[in-house]
């Protein structure tokens, strides 16, 4: 009777120990995969004199943390066009929250009348570095004009497609604002040059009233080319004919 309930009891603290076990077994397994998969930055290790902190660096790493901290948008393109990857600055162009953009479609992102460049753009993009200027849609309907510069990745055959992307948005608005300051200027300039053809007409009629009165001329001939009058010989508006014929006879 105690020989059963001993090996009862034995036979229980074996199964607790084979169940603590596997959990620890488990919780190694899921460890060594996170690290494998590139999940773990850093280990902590209990030791005589405290916890120490080992951190887990490869050759890959400066290069993500350059591109998640560039202002430029970039990302990764599946052979079937879908986005495998993009840094934070790519959703933020397009005011998208991260999750819906990795995993969905490059087309989506494309407006309409940029969709057959950009398919040119990742075709030759195959063979080589090819760069192009389209509009991307954002969040909210609103067209984004980008540079993208589109690479093939460094290992052949992967089919995969590296994208970098700018956006122009600032050097658009910049280009408007230069386009209507020289429209302005242009409406400007038409209005003084015509002013000025008006002046000198006014001039040339002034000068032919006064050859008619047989007066010398107060505008000189060349103020057709030069646009600049000369003092007047005569002031016609204040001097009258028959003043000028009184003093004749005097």
């Amino acid at each position: 009777m105690t020989t059963a309930i001993s090996n009862n009891g034995m036979t229980d603290q074996l199964q607790r120990d084979n169940e603590a076990l596997r959990e620890r077994l488990q919780v190694l397994e899921e460890t060594l995969q996170s690290i494998r998969h590139g999940k773990v930055d850093c280990l902590i290790f209990q030791t005589p004199q405290g916890p120490e902190v080992f951190t887990l660096v490869d050759a890959n790493t400066p290069y993500r943390t350059f591109v998640e901290e560039m202002q430029h948008g970039a990302a990764t393109i599946g052979p079937d066009g879908t986005i495998l990857y993009c840094n934070h600055s790519l959703p933020a162009m397009l005011r998208t929250p991260i999750e819906r953009v990795v995993g969905a479609a490059w087309h989506s992102l494309v407006a309409d009348e940029s969709a057959d460049a950009s398919k040119r753009l990742l075709a030759r993009a195959a063979e080589g570095k090819v760069d192009a200027e389209l509009n991307l849609l954002a969040a909210d309907g609103a067209v984004v004009p980008v540079a993208i510069s589109a690479n093939p990745p460094s290992v052949r055959g992967a089919g995969e497609i590296c994208l970098v992307i700018t956006d122009l948005t600032e050097r658009r608005r910049a280009e408007e604002s230069l386009l209507q300051q020289n429209a302005e200027l242009e409406r400007t300039n038409r209005l003084f040059v015509g002013r000025e053809t008006r002046m000198i007409e006014l001039k040339r009629q002034v000068n032919e009233l006064a050859k008619a009165l047989g007066r010398p001329e107060p505008y000189d001939a060349s103020f057709a080319d030069e646009g600049t009058p000369r003092e007047p010989k005569i002031d016609l508006a204040t001097t009258k004919p028959h003043e000028s014929n009184a003093q004749d006879r005097g």
